[in-house]
């Protein structure tokens, strides 16, 4: 991963060298960043994210079975091959939508779904639906903070998450470490 990333990052600053504009909107593209919202982006978004979501919610039962062992998951009745298309399709079509127009923001689809599996449970027809709408409220959270919190100066809202999200991932990975818990 970090071999592919810093490929990637001197990619990316080598189009940024070269083209010379439009560098603020590259590098809150890069940083994450909910400054282009509009209702155009909601127009142009939301049949993707219906369709996405759709997939995902479709496949919670075999979600559900999956996270028991693909074999085990087979004896009550999935496709698991078949399964876990339709969920890297539904993932997918939802992760390039939003990264196309708001670009990374970090932490939010890692943390969210932990802290959720803590409050409502491993189920993921319950599972699903709760870390989309808490991920929302943290962005929308995140994203006024950002806004607001050194006056006229904007952050992008992917420091704020990344300053929220990667320490707390950390706490996640040491627990798991030291515990062996999962979520």
């Amino acid at each position: 991963g970090v071999i592919v990333g810093s490929l990637m990052w001197a990619m990316v600053s080598l189009v940024m060298i070269l083209t010379g504009r439009g560098l603020d909107e590259i590098v809150f593209w890069l940083m994450g960043s909910l400054w282009r919202a509009d209702w155009r982006s909601v127009v142009i978004l939301l049949p993707i994210a219906i369709v996405g979501t759709v997939l995902l919610l479709t496949q919670g039962r075999a979600m559900n079975a999956m996270a028991l062992g693909e074999e085990t998951a087979m004896h009550l009745g999935i496709d698991v091959e078949r399964s876990k298309m339709w969920i890297i399709i539904g993932g997918t079509l939802l992760t390039a939508a939003s990264v196309s127009f708001s670009g990374i923001i970090g932490f939010v689809g890692l943390v969210v779904p932990h802290i959720c599996r803590l409050i409502v449970g491993p189920d993921a027809r319950v599972l699903l639906p709760v870390s989309a709408l808490v991920g929302a409220a943290f962005l929308i959270i995140a994203d006024t903070f950002a806004r607001s919190a050194f006056g006229a100066m904007e952050l992008p809202v992917g420091i704020v998450t990344a300053l929220l999200g990667a320490p707390f991932f950390c706490i996640l990975l040491v627990r798991q470490r030291r515990t062996g818990w999962t979520s």
